[in-house]
C-alpha cells in the first residue's frame, strides 16, 4: 500500500511554487500553475495535480517549456482575443487574458479567445469554473500531443486526449462544470496504472497493432481509446479545429512526443466566455438553479461539479492526502 502524507491547500500552493521556482519557472508562471495544481488537490484529482506538477518540472528542466515565458495578448476584434504563449504553460497565457475575455463577453454577450504555442493545459474544467464563477457561461476545447488513433482507421495516432469543458453558474450553489476527454479515460490514469504495474480495462486502449489491451504498459506503447468510438473521434477532431486551428497551434499530430526531449509542444487552446444576461435577461442562474433541482431531485440526475465541490469543501477543512513518493520526487526538484 502507499504511503500517504497529508498536506494542507497551502503546503501543497508552497510546495508546487517552490518547486516550480527552482525549475527556472517565473513568479507568474510559478503563482499560476501552483494555483491551478492546488485546486486540483482540493477537487480530489490527484493524478493531474501533484503527480502531474512532476511533468512540468520534467519539462521546465528540460526546456519544453519556458519558464520566463512572456505570453502577448492581442486583442484583434471586439470579442476577438488571441494569446501567444511564448512556449510557456496555458495557465499563465489564460491570466494574462482572462479579465479582458470576460469583459469583451459582457461588452458583445459572447467572447472567444484562442491560446497557441503552450504547454499541454491539464485539467480544462479549471478554466470553465473560473469563467463560471464570473457570471458567465465557458467553454474550453485543448488539444494535446498524439495518442489516439481515429477509429477504425490506422493504429497510428492521430488526436490528442484533446479534453472538452462547459461551465453554468447556478444561483446558490456550485457551478455546474462538465470536463471531459474525448477518449474513454486520461492518459495519466493509463500512466499511473503502469506505474503502479495494475492492468486496466480492456475497453480503455489499444495496443501496437491495434488490439484492445489490459496491459497498461502496452497501452503506452499503443494508443488510448476514443470516447463512444467514432463519436469520440468526431469530437477529437471538432477539438483540434477549434483548439490548434483557430489558434494556429500545432495540430495534434504535428506536436512532439508529450514530456520527452526540449522540443515545445506548441499545442492550444479555444475559450468561449457567454454572458446569458444579453440573451434571456439576469435571471439565468435562477432558472438554472430550478432547473439543475428538478433533474437532481425528480430524476435522480448526477450534477457535474458537486463532487469536485464537495472534494474542495473538505480539504479545505483537513487538508488532502499525498502519495509520499510524488512528495519525494517533487522535492528532488528543489
Amino acid at each position: 500500500m502507499m504511503q500517504q502524507t497529508r498536506l494542507t491547500l497551502d503546503e501543497v500552493y508552497q510546495l508546487s511554487l517552490r518547486a516550480l521556482n527552482a525549475c527556472g519557472a517565473s513568479e507568474a508562471c510559478a503563482m499560476s500553475l501552483a494555483r491551478a495544481t492546488t485546486a486540483a488537490e482540493a477537487e480530489g484529482l490527484p493524478n493531474v495535480g501533484l503527480s502531474h506538477l512532476l511533468d512540468y518540472l520534467g519539462s521546465l528542466r528540460r526546456g519544453q517549456i519556458n519558464g520566463q515565458a512572456v505570453p502577448v495578448l492581442k486583442r484583434n476584434g471586439p470579442s476577438s482575443l488571441l494569446v501567444e504563449g511564448d512556449a510557456g504553460i496555458a495557465h499563465l497565457a489564460f491570466d494574462i487574458a482572462f479579465s479582458e475575455l470576460t469583459d469583451a463577453a459582457r461588452a458583445t454577450g459572447i467572447a472567444a479567445l484562442a491560446v497557441r504555442n503552450v504547454f499541454t493545459c491539464g485539467v480544462v474544467g479549471y478554466f470553465v469554473e473560473r469563467i463560471a464563477q464570473e457570471g458567465l457561461v465557458g467553454q474550453a476545447y485543448a488539444n494535446a500531443p498524439a495518442m489516439v488513433a481515429p477509429w477504425g482507421g490506422a493504429a497510428l495516432p492521430f488526436f490528442g486526449t484533446n479534453p472538452i469543458a462547459f461551465g453554468v453558474p447556478i444561483a446558490g450553489r456550485s457551478p455546474l462544470i462538465i470536463d471531459q476527454s474525448t477518449t474513454i479515460t486520461a492518459f495519466v490514469n493509463i500512466r499511473n496504472a503502469a506505474h503502479n504495474k495494475q492492468p486496466i480495462p480492456s475497453a480503455w486502449a489499444f495496443d501496437t497493432s491495434g488490439r484492445p489491451t489490459s496491459d497498461a504498459e502496452e497501452a503506452l506503447k499503443g494508443t488510448v481509446a476514443p470516447s463512444g468510438g467514432y463519436k469520440g473521434t468526431n469530437l477529437a477532431l471538432m477539438v483540434d479545429v477549434l483548439a490548434a486551428g483557430l489558434s494556429g497551434a500545432n495540430w495534434s499530430y504535428q506536436a512532439p512526443e508529450f514530456g520527452v526531449g526540449n522540443e515545445p509542444v506548441n499545442v492550444g487552446q479555444f475559450f468561449v466566455a457567454i454572458d446569458p444576461a444579453l440573451f434571456c435577461g439576469a435571471d439565468f442562474s435562477g432558472r438554472m438553479a430550478e432547473f439543475i433541482g428538478v433533474y437532481e431531485k425528480e430524476f435522480n440526475g448526477h450534477v457535474p461539479g458537486d463532487a469536485r465541490q464537495k472534494h474542495r469543501q473538505q480539504a479545505e477543512e483537513n487538508g488532502v492526502s499525498v502519495d509520499a513518493e510524488v512528495l519525494e520526487k517533487i522535492r528532488t526538484y528543489m
